[in-house]
This record gives C-alpha cells, sequence and structure tokens, in this order.
C-alpha cells in the first residue's frame, strides 16, 4: 500500500489568508522565500493560541488545518488579508509623542531657507514646543500621547521608545516620564493582547537648555545631573542627550551621561545631527546603546 503523500493537518483557530507578502526575516532558507527579509508572497499563515504555527504559499493553506472540536469558537477563524504587507511587528527607537503645539509655522521657515539653528537662536524650534508642552495640563498631554500611540500602532510598530525633552524642568519632565510610564500600564493592561504597544521610557533633559538658564548653562547642567537624574531613577530606562553645537557640549554630554550611567540608565545619543560635534565619538567611549541622527 502506498503511503498518503498528502502533508499532515494541523491544528489551528485562526488562518490569515491572501497575504501580499509576509516577511518571515527568517534565519533559516524558506522554501519559495525571496531577499535577505525572506519574502513569501502570496501567502498565508496559521495561528494556534497565539502562536503562529505555519507559514507558506497561500494555494497551500485550503487542506491544511483543523479545529480543536472542543473550543469555544465554532470552527476556524478566516482573515483576508486583501493583499496587504503582512510583517514582524515594529520597533521605533526614537520617537517623541509626548508633548503640546505645533511648528507648522516653522516648516514654512526651514523651507524658505532660516537654518534650525537660527530657529533656536530666535528662541523657535525645541523651545516653542518646550513653551506649550509647560503650559499644557497633564491631561490634555495624556490625550495628545495616546492619540500619536493610536496612530503608531496602526502603522505595525509594537515597541516604542518615547522620550521626554519638551519639559526641560524637574516638574514638567517627571510629568512627562510618567505619562509616558502611564502609557505603558495602559497598553500592559488591555484587553487586546494583540495590538498592545510596548512603550518604553527615556529621559532627555538635555534636549536644550530652557530659556530660564540661558547664559547660565551650567546651572542647568547641574540640575540634570545632581536632581533630575537620581529623582528620575526608576521612572526612565535610557538617558539621552543632545549632543551639538546648539545645544550641548560633548564634555557637558559626557558628564550628565557618566552620571546617568552610574545610575543605572542606559545611554543614547543625539550625535552630530548638524555638525560634526563629537557626539558619535562619546557614544563608542561611553559605550552608549545608539547614537542616533547620524
Amino acid at each position: 500500500m502506498m503511503s498518503d503523500p498528502s502533508p499532515p493537518r494541523i491544528q489551528a483557530n485562526m488562518v490569515i489568508r491572501n497575504i501580499g507578502q509576509l516577511v518571515t526575516i527568517a534565519q533559516q532558507p524558506i522554501p519559495g522565500a525571496t531577499s535577505a527579509l525572506k519574502v513569501i508572497s502570496d501567502a498565508a499563515l496559521a495561528v494556534h493560541n497565539g502562536t503562529i504555527v505555519w507559514i507558506g504559499p497561500d494555494d497551500d493553506a485550503e487542506p491544511m488545518f483543523y479545529h480543536d472540536t472542543g473550543s469555544p469558537q465554532d470552527g476556524i477563524t478566516i482573515v483576508d488579508a486583501q493583499g496587504a504587507v503582512v510583517t514582524p511587528g515594529l520597533v521605533d527607537s526614537h520617537t517623541h509623542l509626548v508633548f503640546a503645539g505645533d511648528r507648522s509655522e516653522e516648516f514654512y521657515l526651514r523651507r524658505s531657507g532660516v537654518s534650525y539653528a537660527e530657529l533656536l537662536a530666535q528662541g523657535r524650534g525645541i523651545l516653542t514646543t518646550v513653551n506649550a508642552t509647560r503650559q499644557a495640563s497633564t491631561d490634555r498631554l495624556m490625550e495628545l500621547a495616546k492619540a500619536r500611540l493610536d496612530i503608531v500602532r496602526a502603522y505595525g510598530t509594537t515597541t516604542v521608545e518615547v522620550k521626554t525633552g519638551y519639559g526641560l524642568d524637574k516638574v514638567t519632565e517627571e510629568t512627562c516620564l510618567r505619562i509616558i510610564n502611564n502609557l505603558n500600564v495602559l497598553e500592559e493592561t488591555s484587553p487586546s493582547l494583540h495590538s498592545q504597544v510596548r512603550v518604553v521610557p527615556t529621559f532627555l533633559g538635555a534636549h536644550t537648555v530652557p530659556p530660564e538658564y540661558q547664559g547660565r548653562r551650567d546651572e542647568y547642567v547641574t540640575l540634570i545631573v545632581e536632581e533630575m537624574l537620581p529623582s528620575f531613577v526608576g521612572l526612565a530606562r535610557f538617558c539621552d542627550v543632545f549632543c551639538e553645537r546648539e545645544a550641548f557640549t560633548a564634555e557637558e554630554c559626557r558628564r550628565i551621561l557618566t552620571r546617568a550611567r552610574e545610575l543605572g540608565y542606559q545611554l543614547k545619543i543625539h550625535a552630530d545631527q548638524l555638525t560634526p560635534s563629537g557626539g558619535a565619538r562619546l557614544a563608542a567611549e561611553l559605550g552608549a546603546i545608539s547614537a542616533d541622527h547620524l
């Protein structure tokens, strides 16, 4: 008697079909997959109790699956992806979600040739947003942040790092950090398990020198090192700095990040965005997780 050549059936309670491109990012060869990302065109995937149990060509999906008859659901849920791309959750490692106001006028000025540095010198740029954020209530900042997080979610992000940096005083920076932590709590307790976003908080008190410390920048760096950083231990996973001629020097950043590392923060740097500031070199020296804006 010849054995049945058909593949074994797989237990599943959801099958996603009609996937235009399934991005697997597999580390091993997959039949029919192309490119370094191991993309399967015209694909399907099957899920059982929240775990992916099969991926492959959509044409192979029809006879492959059976459901547990003891399940409260009657049969397998079929989802039509309508030709969309299906990809593992995206990780956004650099965002500023907690702020108020906008800089639409400044986008026009930038397009007209006004430089980023000129805007900062005029008290615009970051300082425009600092002013609006300080004036906003905690409830309003939370409302704005939740709406932005929903947009992030809709585009497929499942982990997002969120920075402060628009308070630049101890009270507002702490408020922003607590909002970021509250966003993560809301996500962790959400009943929609498959759309939760992990929110990772970063303290960016060294975004620029606030207006009340103009001409007294050393005092502001001391405020960060001696008051903010010790107070925010446990509220932020990372400490970030803006190492730039218009913001903080490499030596000021070294002072801040060295203290942050002593307190248990992991380190990040906005490095060399506008000019060669030594930020990338400092990131390597201190073992920062990332040097952004290179």
